[in-house]
């Protein structure tokens, strides 16, 4: 299981990861776990990793970056034939932008930052 979160400032101030740590820090199921943390400008994003009842441990961080673009996710895909989640989701949402959607079957949660256009999808 993959628990996102993250923070965006409004004043435009940068945001340290200590403040997305503790966010994820309240997040936290109490069983084995890792984690990512990626802070650009105004957006701070994180991923929790968290292993399942019958694991000890728990996956790595669904966590990708491309050109500056970070993206963080909680996602099983299956019509895009992805081995890397999120890394084969962003490039595609980099491509398409959200016209991908339609075509991404499975569960999936997903937050993606774009400096260049400073949207949070």
């Amino acid at each position: 299981m993959h628990l996102i979160g993250g923070l965006l400032r409004y004043d435009g101030e940068q945001v340290e990861p200590r403040s997305v740590h503790a966010i994820l820090d309240a997040m936290q199921p109490g069983k084995p776990s890792c984690r990512a943390v990626r802070c650009s400008g105004p957006v701070g994003l994180g991923v929790l990793s968290a292993a399942s009842s019958s694991d000890n441990q728990p996956p790595e961080p669904n966590l990708s970056e491309a050109d500056s673009w970070v993206m963080v996710a909680d996602a099983r895909m299956y019509a895009l034939g992805a081995k890397q989640v999120p890394t084969d989701l962003l490039h595609a949402w980099h491509r398409n932008g959200s016209d991908l959607l339609a075509d991404v079957h499975g569960d999936f949660a997903f937050a993606c930052w774009n400096p260049h256009r400073k949207t949070l999808t």
